[in-house]
């Protein structure tokens, strides 16, 4: 079934931006650009509630609604995946800031004359 292969694709793209190592302003702009696609699919899905079915037949879905579950499931692994890796990266920041003020006192502590 084509759907299965789609979703499977998608599911290992999704991994693979799990283990990115940094993030970039590519990333940033692919996830815009996928947010952008997603609301414009939907604003034609809301349109042309017809055209779920046709694509669901065309990618071997029985149903609509099926493909769309389908869809949603994608992109929430795709969310939470971001948020983790997002998550990851503000926890090394602040990880990074607390030894460099800890530096900076241990560095001030000494350069202060003691009474």
């Amino acid at each position: 079934m084509p759907s299965q292969w789609l979703l499977l694709i998608a599911l290992i793209l999704i991994s693979f931006y799990l283990l990115k190592s940094k993030p970039s302003a590519k990333t940033q702009a692919v996830r815009r650009l996928v947010l952008i696609l997603a609301l414009v699919g939907g604003v034609i899905l809301v349109i042309v509630p017809d055209l779920l079915f046709s694509t669901a037949s065309l990618l071997g879905v029985k149903e609509g609604s099926d493909l769309l579950l389908y869809l949603f499931i994608v992109a929430m692994m795709f969310y939470i995946v971001h948020q983790y890796r997002r998550m990851l990266s503000i926890d090394k920041t602040n990880t990074d800031l607390a030894r460099e003020i800890a530096l900076l006192r241990a560095e001030l502590d000494d350069k202060t004359p003691t009474r």
